[in-house]
């Protein structure tokens, strides 16, 4: 069965995101509230097939934590997303040197369809 971890800073934010996707895939969907954490737990486990994270988060963000991720899991499935809107995300991906492997989204195009499950 495919896992999906969801990270966002803000518990409410991440709990609601988790029980959407949960409802929308069908898959097991856990949420973590704290980027580092996030990432103990990701290199721990063997079965995470997509990661969908906040861009902008305290200690490490999302594209950092995607870059790292994908270090050791480099098929995982990553999509980042943003309610800010000063900066685009592409720009962002692009001054962190990602690929086409990240899909980047602003928050209101967070749909199952992003995950290709």
């Amino acid at each position: 069965m495919k896992k999906i971890i969801v990270v966002d800073d803000y518990k409410d934010f991440a709990d609601v995101v988790r029980e959407y996707i949960e409802s929308k895939t069908k898959q097991k969907c856990i949420a973590f509230y704290d980027s580092v954490e996030a990432l103990k737990n990701i290199n721990n486990e063997k079965d995470i097939d997509v990661l969908v994270t906040d861009y902008q988060m305290p200690k490490m963000d999302g594209f950092e934590l995607a870059k790292e991720v994908i270090r050791k899991f480099p098929n995982m499935k990553i999509v980042i997303w943003s309610g800010h809107g000063r900066i685009t995300l592409e720009e962002i991906k692009r001054k962190h040197n990602l690929g086409d492997e990240i899909k980047v989204l602003k928050l209101a195009y967070l749909l199952p369809e992003s995950f290709n499950l």
